[in-house]
């Protein structure tokens, strides 16, 4: 989310008639590198394959956390859309993020 890496899982639903192709929750082109084919009127779990393990993991959490599941994959199509609703609310909420960089030390003036 704008450069700052938040952690957790990237679902997308594709509520379009097509396949899309997705990336950490974003829509690319087909030829993007690690894209995740999303089926029209599906949920899938789109995280890059650097962290998607980690992603898997989370997921896989949150299924168990909120709907007592196996795990992602075990969870009905409006379960997953429910995650994937409560992700894109989160990352509404988070206001303006920059990643962090080191202050200038202060100089009193002369």
């Amino acid at each position: 989310f704008n450069g700052v890496a938040l952690g957790g899982f990237d679902a997308y639903f594709n509520p379009s008639a097509a396949t899309r192709y997705v990336l950490n929750g974003n829509v690319v082109t087909a030829s993007t590198p690690g894209a995740v084919a999303v089926a029209a009127g599906t949920v899938a779990l789109t995280t890059d394959a650097s962290n998607a393990a980690g992603a898997q993991v989370q997921a896989d959490y949150a299924a168990k956390k909120y709907f007592g599941a196996a795990n992602f994959a075990a969870l009905t199509l409006a379960q997953q859309k429910q995650l994937f609703y409560a992700q894109q609310i989160r990352k509404a909420r988070l206001g303006v993020l920059f990643n962090p960089t080191p202050a200038q030390p202060y100089k009193a003036p002369q």
